[in-house]
């Protein structure tokens, strides 16, 4: 058992030494602490999506702690397979999807590329085994993140802000 001298968190270090007939390198330790450490912050605004898309992102997080990086871009892809279904239907593949929600204005086309990029490698995990980097599903995570928040935060945050917003004063209507 460890506890900072700062925060005063406890947490539990276990370390396995392997032997030489294991098949890994000799004097190779494997180090687990328990509760692993936070991989990726919840977005502080995560509490204004629907349910089981809360539900899901929840999971996928508590995967990037326990450093899995294969089931992260599943779920990465799972998330974004909702939200198309939610906004567009269930109508084929992601190719299809990701147009139509280029023309109802969810995304830009540059969107639909960049939404693209993290959906094949998403892809790429769930039926070639692909394993990306930590770094490779960071990226995939932060455009996932920002395209549920351009869905379901960003609508509200504007409109409070043009209704904050006061109206411009035309100066030569006025006597």
């Amino acid at each position: 058992m460890l506890q900072c001298r700062g925060c005063e968190e406890v947490v539990l270090r276990r370390m396995f030494h392997y032997l030489e007939a294991s098949g890994y390198p000799p004097f190779c330790w494997d180090v687990r602490y328990f509760p692993p450490a936070m991989f990726r912050k919840s977005p502080e605004w995560h509490e204004k999506l629907p349910e089981e898309f809360r539900s899901l992102l929840y999971e996928l997080y508590r995967s990037l702690d326990s450093e899995s990086l294969w089931l992260p871009l599943v779920g990465a892809r799972t998330l974004v397979d909702m939200l198309m279904r939610e906004k567009v239907g269930d109508i084929g593949g992601f190719k299809a999807k990701l147009k139509k929600l280029e023309e109802a204005g969810y995304l830009s086309s540059h969107g639909r590329e960049v939404l693209e990029s993290a959906l094949e490698l998403g892809s790429a995990a769930a039926h070639r085994g692909y394993a990306a980097s930590a770094s490779d599903v960071q990226s995939v995570m932060d455009i996932v993140e920002h395209m549920l928040q351009a869905v379901y935060v960003f609508p509200e945050v504007a409109q409070r802000l043009k209704d904050a917003t006061p109206p411009r004063v035309n100066p030569k209507a006025q006597p």
